[in-house]
């Protein structure tokens, strides 16, 4: 298994298995004072970009319209295990529940570990990025 500061893990665990995560509504009303030292967060990345040695997520649990940005440190060997999180994937992180330095979001979470919970291949997707897509479009796709 990779070693660093920061780790990404392929997983499969049941929901049992993941415990207790807050809803996005609840950690984005956190006030500054009253922020965690630790966190867990489920949902679906939104967006992913990387600069220099951070990478932040856009991630999204479905229970609001604002995304919760994830940053995650990482070194140049893990860049390749960073593929792993594509538009779409669902995923678990851990760690601090920061003030955002970005006046238009109030917190971020600067993640010490992510599992990938759910991978995502983009290519076969349905649903592009930055894209928007009809009803009728998206009624092809529900069960």
């Amino acid at each position: 298994m990779f070693q660093a500061a920061a780790k990404v893990v392929v997983c499969a665990p049941s929901l049992s298995q993941l415990g207790e995560c807050c809803p996005c509504p609840s950690l984005l009303q956190e006030e500054p004072a009253a922020l965690r030292v630790s966190e867990a967060f489920q949902g679906l990345v939104r967006s992913v970009r990387s600069q220099k040695e951070n990478l932040f997520l856009s991630v999204n649990d479905g229970s609001s319209l604002q995304p919760l940005q994830i940053t995650f440190s990482f070194s140049f060997s893990f860049f390749f295990k960073s593929r792993l999180l594509t538009f779409g994937s669902a995923i678990e992180a851990t760690g601090c529940l920061k003030k955002s330095p970005n006046p238009k979001q109030p917190v971020e979470l600067q993640a010490e570990r992510i599992h990938v919970v759910g991978k995502c291949n983009p290519v076969d997707f349905p649903f592009k990025i930055k894209e928007r897509h009809g009803l009728e479009y998206i009624r092809h796709f529900l069960i």
